[in-house]
């Protein structure tokens, strides 16, 4: 059986996704052009994560766009 909890999700995400951000930075993804496109591409997907994490049409379409961009 599986027990959800929702106060998880929320904080659990962006957690994971700076995660992702630091990760990137701690490889040296500020040394290189293709780096920096990585990274920009993480700290979208965070932004859209976020958004995500949001009700409504307007969240939806906020994540959508921010995830799209990168």
């Amino acid at each position: 059986m599986v027990h959800r909890r929702p106060g998880v999700r929320p904080i659990s995400k962006p957690v994971a996704s700076a995660g992702f951000i630091v990760a990137a930075i701690g490889f040296g993804a500020l040394e290189s052009h293709y780096g920096h496109s990585v990274l920009e591409g993480l700290i979208l997907s965070a932004v859209g994560d976020t958004y995500l994490l949001g009700s409504g049409k307007g969240a939806f379409t906020a994540g959508l766009v921010s995830s799209l961009d990168s």
